[in-house]
C-alpha cells in the first residue's frame, strides 16, 4: 500500500513538473509574438515555475522514498543511474533557467535570448527522464 501511495505522489510531481517543462516554452514563444502580453505573460511564467518548484519537491522526496521501500539500490541497473544523471542535469537546467529569467525581467538581453534554448531543453530532458524512467523501472 505504501509503495502505491508514493507512486501516486511520485507522478503527481512528474504532472506538476511536466507542466512548467512543456508551459514555458509556449509562453515563451507566445511572449515574442505578443510583446503587449508580456506583463500577464510573465505572470504565467512565473505561476508554472512555481508549480514546476512544487513538482520537483515532491519528486526529491518521493523518489528516493519509492527507493528505500521498493527497490535494492545495489540491484538498480544502468538506467536507474542514467537516470539520476539526467535528474542532475535537469536541476541543473532549472537553476539556470531560474536565473536567467530573473536577469531578462531586469533587462539583460543576452540571458532573455537564452531563455528559450533552456526552456525547450527542459522540455527535452522531461521527456527524457520520462523514457529512461520506462527503460530503469519496467
Amino acid at each position: 500500500m505504501l509503495h502505491s501511495v508514493l507512486l501516486w505522489v511520485h507522478f503527481v510531481g512528474i504532472a506538476l513538473g511536466g507542466a512548467a517543462a512543456f508551459g514555458h516554452p509556449v509562453v515563451g514563444m507566445l511572449q515574442d509574438r505578443h510583446p503587449e502580453a508580456a506583463p500577464v505573460l510573465g505572470r504565467v511564467a512565473d505561476s508554472l515555475g512555481k508549480v514546476g518548484s512544487a513538482g520537483l519537491g515532491v519528486l526529491l522526496v518521493s523518489g528516493p522514498a519509492l527507493i528505500w521501500v521498493a527497490h535494492d539500490l545495489a540491484l538498480l541497473g544502468a538506467a536507474f543511474w542514467v537516470k539520476m544523471g539526467l535528474v542532475v542535469v535537469l536541476v541543473g537546467n532549472i537553476i539556470m533557467a531560474k536565473r536567467s529569467a530573473r536577469l531578462a525581467e531586469a533587462g539583460d538581453a543576452a540571458a532573455a535570448r537564452r531563455m528559450p534554448v533552456l526552456t525547450m531543453t527542459g522540455a527535452g530532458l522531461m521527456l527524457a527522464l520520462l523514457a529512461v524512467a520506462v527503460a530503469a523501472f519496467g
